[in-house]
């Protein structure tokens, strides 16, 4: 049934409304709807050289002081756990084995930079699009146009391995992904929630679904993690942030799927090979925040 929305008050004070600051000699008109501009999209879907942790996540972060004390634990148990995993480096695959065997074709084409060097990729080209991306058919169906998304949308159901034995809250764990997916290759999901008889063996008597949580960490990310090294933000990007803040501040949490979050692009797409000022971005894939959802599939013209 669907809910019926209240009618606004005709007395009551407008919403505060924030405005792009145009005075700041730093702001550009695409911050509005987007954390990088067009050359930091060309690099993102390009070959990457020294593992480093990325300066922002693929999957937005929502609010950790919100969180309760319970969920807190168990997400500091999560982040110990993910990190002692990325100290086994010898354990881990490079991104490309963790890629589906039909995609390694175009990882290999791609994961060389323009004087042949081989490196790895963050985000992956798409030779085909699948049934998450229908809303974007007609993009696809203009002449030139290529797409990228985050290469952990193309891995097999192999690459990923049980990390979490334990119930990890709802809040905590759309906190856990994101910090998750700033290492290079790195991915996070849950496992169907247990049955009844397997919480039995394994001793859960709470009635509430306990559900595990499997990863796909990249040899990349465990070298970064190893050496300390982590790529710095933008200028640009920094004052971007900076306006967003400021603009939850005044409006509160962004709401709905058409709405900009601070996070890597999650969907490129562009008219030509290497054009940095012709990219058009949809920000993320859809995942829940604590607002109820934490995407923008809308599409931005630079």
């Amino acid at each position: 049934m669907t809910k019926k929305r209240k009618a606004e008050d005709p007395n009551a004070p407008p919403k505060p409304k924030w405005t792009p600051p145009k005075d700041d000699p730093m702001w550009e008109d695409y911050m509005k709807d987007c954390l990088y501009d067009g050359y930091e999209m060309h690099c993102a879907t390009s070959a990457q050289l020294l593992p480093s942790k990325l300066p922002w996540p693929f999957k937005p972060c929502p609010d950790r002081s919100k969180l309760s004390k319970n969920a807190e634990a168990a997400l500091v148990r999560a982040i110990s756990i993910f990190e002692n995993r990325l100290s086994a480096v010898e354990n881990a695959l490079p991104i490309r084995e963790l890629v589906k065997a039909e995609e390694r074709e175009v990882y290999d084409e791609d994961s060389k930079d323009m004087l042949g060097r081989s490196g790895y990729l963050i985000m992956l080209r798409k030779t085909k699009l699948d049934e998450s991306d229908r809303s974007y058919a007609a993009y696809h169906a203009r002449d030139g146009r290529t797409h990228w998304r985050p290469v952990y949308t193309s891995y097999s159901d192999d690459a990923y391995k049980p990390l979490l034995d334990f119930h990890l809250p709802g809040a905590a764990f759309k906190v856990f992904e994101s910090i998750v997916s700033q290492w290079p290759g790195c991915d996070t999901r849950r496992c169907d929630a247990l049955t009844d008889a397997e919480k039995k063996h394994l001793g859960f008597k709470c009635k509430t679904p306990i559900c595990f949580t499997e990863a796909a960490i990249s040899r990349e990310a465990c070298e970064a993690f190893m050496e300390g090294r982590v790529e710095k933000p933008t200028a640009s990007q920094l004052t971007a942030k900076k306006h967003f803040d400021e603009r939850v501040r005044i409006e509160g949490p962004p709401r709905g799927f058409d709405l900009y979050r601070v996070c890597i692009p999650n969907k490129i797409m562009s008219k030509e090979p290497n054009p940095a000022p012709d990219i058009i971005i949809n920000k993320i894939d859809p995942v829940a925040d604590g607002s109820g959802d934490s995407s923008s599939d809308s599409a931005t013209e630079l």
